[in-house]
C-alpha cells in the first residue's frame, strides 16, 4: 500500500496470522518479507506453472533429539561440485554432506511422495545447485548444518523457480537463522536456555516435573534448526508454519517449541518423572502429521499468547542470557529492517539487521524433527 507502491510489510505481517493460502501468493509476499530481490521473472513464470513440487500436485498448500550439540554440525571436507553442475565458485569444505542430504530429500512431504523418479531428480538437482551455490558463494559466512536442506526444499517447492529460491535462501540465512550457520551452536544453544524459564511462567507444575525428570531443553535443538519441517508431512502444514515464522521475530521458534510441549502436558504429566520415560515420548513427536490431535493453527495462537505474554527481550535480561551484537535474536523493532546492510567476518561481524514482527504476536506452529 502507499502511494510509493511499496508493499505495506506491517499489513503482510497480520495477514501472515491466516496464512497465504497459496504458492502463488507466498511466491510474492516471502520475498517482501525477507527483504529479497525477485529475479525479474519469478514471480510470473512461476505462477503459470502447475505447481511448486510438480507433477499431480501442487506446494500451494495441500497441503535423535541430537545426541551432541556438534553432531548437527558436519565435518569439513576439501571437496566440492555437483557432477560438473556447478562452477568452481560453488565448491565448499561442506559439498559431500550436502551431497547426501540431497539424496534423501524431495521425498518427506505429501507433495513430494507423488513425484516421478524423474521430476524428484530434477528437484533434487536444483536443490543441491541452491545449497552449494549458497555456502560457495559465501564460504567466509555461512558453515552448512544438518536439515538445513529442509528449510531450502521448501522454498524451492513454493519458489519453483531456483534463482528465487536462492534468493530466499540466502536472505533467511543472513538474517533469521544466521545464528545457526555460525561455525559453532553455541548462540541457538543459548537461545534454547529460554525453553524452561518459559514453561515455569506458563505452567510451573509442569516446569517442576522436567526439571525433575532432569531432561534438558537441547531435546528442542533440531526442531529449532529446521523450522520444524523435518517433520511434517502435509506440505500445507509446513507453509503455515513458514508464514508465521518469516512474519515474526527470530526467537519465534522457541516459543513455539514450548507451545509444543505445553501442548501435551496431560501426556507427560501422566508418565513416570524418569529421564529415558521424558526423552522417549518427546522421540515419539516426531511425525506429527500423523497424530490425530495435532492441529497447527492452536499451536500458532499459543506461541502467539507465549510471545505476547513474556517478550524475549525481558526474558534475555530476567535470565542473563547474552548474545552477540550480531545475533538476530537482539532485534528489538521492524525499522531496523529498513536499513539493513549487513556484512559478516568470521565472529566479529558488525551485524545492523534482523528481522521481527513487531508486537504483532504471530506465531508458528510446530513439529518435532529429528535428524536421521
Amino acid at each position: 500500500g502507499g502511494g510509493s507502491g511499496e508493499p505495506d510489510i506491517g499489513r503482510l505481517r497480520a495477514i501472515a496470522r491466516f496464512g497465504f493460502v497459496d504458492a502463488g501468493l507466498r511466491r510474492r509476499v516471502w520475498p517482501v518479507l525477507l527483504r529479497s530481490p525477485v529475479p525479474a521473472k519469478s514471480p510470473r513464470v512461476a505462477s503459470r506453472r502447475r505447481g511448486a513440487a510438480g507433477g499431480r500436485s501442487n506446494a500451494d498448500g495441500d497441503g535423535r533429539r541430537r545426541k551432541a550439540v556438534s553432531e548437527n554440525r558436519p565435518p569439513a571436507s576439501a571437496g566440492g561440485g555437483d557432477d560438473g553442475d556447478e562452477t568452481k565458485e560453488q565448491e565448499h569444505k561442506y559439498a559431500h554432506v550436502v551431497e547426501r542430504d540431497v539424496e534423501r530429500s524431495m521425498f518427506h512431504f505429501d507433495v513430494t511422495k507423488r513425484l516421478s523418479d524423474g521430476e524428484r531428480g530434477r528437484r533434487r538437482k536444483q536443490l543441491k545447485r541452491v545449497i552449494n551455490r549458497l555456502f560457495g558463494t559465501h564460504k567466509e559466512d555461512l558453515n552448512y548444518i544438518q536439515g538445513f536442506h529442509d528449510i531450502c526444499s521448501v522454498f524451492l517447492l513454493v519458489a519453483d523457480d531456483e534463482e528465487l529460491a536462492y534468493q530466499l535462501c540466502k536472505e533467511l540465512a543472513y538474517k533469521h537463522i544466521r545464528d545457526s550457520l555460525r561455525p559453532q551452536l553455541d548462540t541457538v544453544v543459548k537461545a534454547l536456555d529460554l525453553i524452561f524459564p518459559l514453561i515455569e511462567r506458563d505452567d510451573p507444575e509442569l516446569h517442576a516435573f522436567l526439571r525433575r525428570s532432569q531432561v534438558q531443553s537441547v531435546f528442542t535443538l533440531s526442531w529449532v534448526l529446521t523450522w520444524f519441517s523435518h517433520n511434517l508431512e502435509r506440505f500445507d502444514d509446513v507453509c503455515r508454519v513458514f508464514d508465521f515464522l518469516l512474519a515474526s521475530h527470530p526467537s519465534m521458534p522457541v516459543y513455539l517449541a514450548v507451545a509444543l510441549i505445553l501442548s501435551v502436558r496431560e501426556e507427560l504429566l501422566a508418565l513416570e518423572c524418569e529421564f529415558s520415560e521424558i526423552h522417549g515420548f518427546f522421540q515419539t513427536l516426531s511425525d506429527l502429521s500423523a497424530s490425530p490431535k495435532f492441529r497447527v493453527e492452536p499451536l500458532i495462537l499459543s506461541a502467539a499468547a507465549l510471545f505476547a505474554k513474556y517478550s524475549p527481550h525481558d526474558m534475555y535480561k530476567r535470565h542473563r542470557v547474552a548474545f552477540p551484537a550480531d545475533s538476530p535474536m537482539v532485534t528489538a523493532t521492524y525499522e531496523q529492517i529498513e536499513q539493513a546492510r549487513v556484512s559478516y567476518e568470521d565472529r566479529r561481524a558488525r551485524f545492523t539487521f534482523f528481522m521481527l514482527a513487531p508486537a504483532l504476536g504471530v506465531a508458528l506452529t510446530a513439529i518435532v524433527f529429528k535428524i536421521i
